[in-house]
């Protein structure tokens, strides 16, 4: 009998510190999960702050796709130029705005009005013929 009782404590004992062990586990599971909610939501809030819309123009001879982009005036705007038989350039006359690396333009559209771009690398016979439109709109 003194074995059964004994046993049994053992399991009661067990089972307690194993369900303790499952409870802090879970706790800390729970914070973990938290953190990395609160630690998502400010990374929304920065790039709701800081939003750079990205726009993928393909580049080939002798066309870019899209070749006409609407903006709304205010938007930031970083255009990546994907090249697909030939290194491309993009060239506004109006539009201020940085180049960046691997083919990327990066500007605000602060002024409403149409923006012709056109390529910078000479390729090839229809080179002139090489042009885009970005507009502009309140």
């Amino acid at each position: 009998m003194k074995i059964t009782i004994l046993i049994l404590l053992a399991f009661v004992t067990l089972a307690i510190t194993t369900g303790c062990k499952n409870k802090n586990l879970d706790t800390v599971s729970e914070k973990n999960i938290i953190n990395s909610q609160i630690q998502n939501n400010t990374n929304q809030t920065k790039n709701l702050e800081n939003k750079i819309r990205e726009i993928k123009i393909t580049a080939k001879r002798f066309e870019y796709s899209p070749n006409e982009i609407i903006l709304q005036k205010g938007e930031k705007v970083k255009l990546i130029i994907d090249n697909i038989d030939f290194i491309h350039g993009l060239h506004f006359e109006d539009l201020p705005g940085e180049p960046g690396d691997n083919y990327e333009y990066i500007f605000e559209a602060n002024e409403i009005g149409e923006f012709e771009f056109h390529c910078n690398r000479f390729c090839g016979a229809g080179h002139s013929q090489m042009k885009g439109k970005i507009i502009v709109v309140e």
